[in-house]
């Protein structure tokens, strides 16, 4: 048998959710060029107080390791090749030299041939010293010509490999500093504490995207929660409302709070579970007879409506019949059966507007085939 009271009764949606820290900072994967997915490989551990400078997460850097191999072969390869193109321009440019110096000097010859006496050498002898000094000239000219040739199209040769073995060696510098930030370290002292992921919280093994939350540094002095409501339930939700939560570590104590921030926005509620859900975040008073954590999961109810003095019963107490729901009420004369007129429901009771007042007793075993009269 159960009593009718009366008591407030309080309306509400289901939330769940966990606590977080209200100062902390996330923690994940760092910025490298055209990469997404980053596997964690290691994890300071959960609860730690890091120190500036402490390791906080290890990213695996395999891949960026062989890109450096590779590009250090390139730069390697790019630099052998320079310096045996710079051999062998120095090596043209000696001959080129000689043969110039050469042609040069049979220039000289043939001028001081070309500039004798016709009274000593004869007409035809000038004549000839004449020809072999124009053929000369051009071949000096010529050789100039080719040299400046040569030298324009090397410097341009050397350029094309110089610019390779920087380019190389510049993307060997950009890996090693990549491959550097894939350990995270705190830049701030603070508890560690694994964030949370699609997969549940973070582990060594899992893969992150890029905007991922491997790990928060959070201050324990003052906590929140963010939790999220089924869609359905969503439209009863308004700021500065109630919340009741109890700590799945600590079912026993209850945590009141505030709803502080409705989102916009649905998503899913994980990768497994496809159903429409909204978050929230709610602000919750502190408490010394209670260890709060970030990560703690709760669940609760934010109180979408309160009514006070009510004639409550419970939900046990209440039988459907053909002429609607009826209760089985204890009297000096024997069990009588009473129609309800029902109003607000609630987790701990139901409203009732008509039927039974407080102080009546009702049972909480349906009673019809005892031949409880109506």
């Amino acid at each position: 048998w159960s009593t009718v009271t009366e008591d407030s009764l309080i309306v509400g949606v289901e939330v769940t959710g966990s606590l977080k820290a209200t100062d902390s900072i996330s923690v994940g994967p760092p910025n490298v060029e055209s990469t997404w997915e980053f596997k964690v490989a290691a994890l300071a551990p959960e609860g730690e107080v890091a120190k500036v400078g402490d390791m906080l997460v290890v990213f695996d850097s395999g891949d960026l390791e062989e890109q450096r191999v590779k590009r250090m072969n390139e730069r390697e390869s790019a630099q052998v090749a320079l310096e045996k193109q710079q051999v062998e321009i120095r090596l043209a440019n000696q001959d080129a030299t000689l043969r110039l110096v050469e042609a040069e000097a049979s220039v000289r010859k043939a001028n001081l041939a070309a500039e004798q006496s016709e009274d000593l050498t004869g007409s035809l002898a000038i004549a000839k010293a004449k020809l072999t000094l124009a053929a000369a000239v051009e071949t000096v000219e010529h050789l100039r010509a080719q040299q400046k040739r040569k030298r324009a199209n090397n410097q341009g040769a050397l350029s094309t490999l110089k610019s390779q073995v920087a380019l190389a060696t510049r993307q060997v510098e950009q890996l090693d500093k990549e491959i550097a930030s894939m350990t995270v370290v705190a830049d701030r002292e603070g508890t560690v504490i694994y964030g949370e992921n699609w997969g549940g919280k973070t582990k060594v093994g899992d893969t992150l995207w890029r905007l991922g939350t491997a790990v928060e540094v959070a201050t324990l002095d003052s906590m929140m929660a963010e939790g999220v409501v089924d869609e359905a339930d969503s439209a009863k939700l308004a700021l500065g409302q109630t919340i009741r939560l109890r700590l799945e570590s600590q079912p026993d104590q209850e945590i009141t709070g505030i709803l502080t921030e409705i989102s916009k926005t649905l998503q899913q509620k994980s990768d497994t579970v496809p159903t429409k859900v909204v978050s929230v975040k709610l602000s919750i008073e502190s408490s010394d007879d209670l260890k709060l954590r970030p990560g703690m999961r709760f669940r609760g109810d934010v109180e979408t409506e309160r009514l006070e003095a009510a004639a409550v019963i419970p939900l046990a107490s209440v039988f459907p019949s053909a002429t609607g729901p009826v209760a089985f009420v204890k009297t000096p004369d024997g069990i009588e059966r009473r129609k309800l007129v029902l109003g607000l429901r609630g987790k701990r009771g139901i409203e009732v507007r008509e039927g039974l007042a407080p102080g009546d007793k009702v049972s909480r075993v349906n009673l019809a085939r005892q031949g409880a009269t109506p």
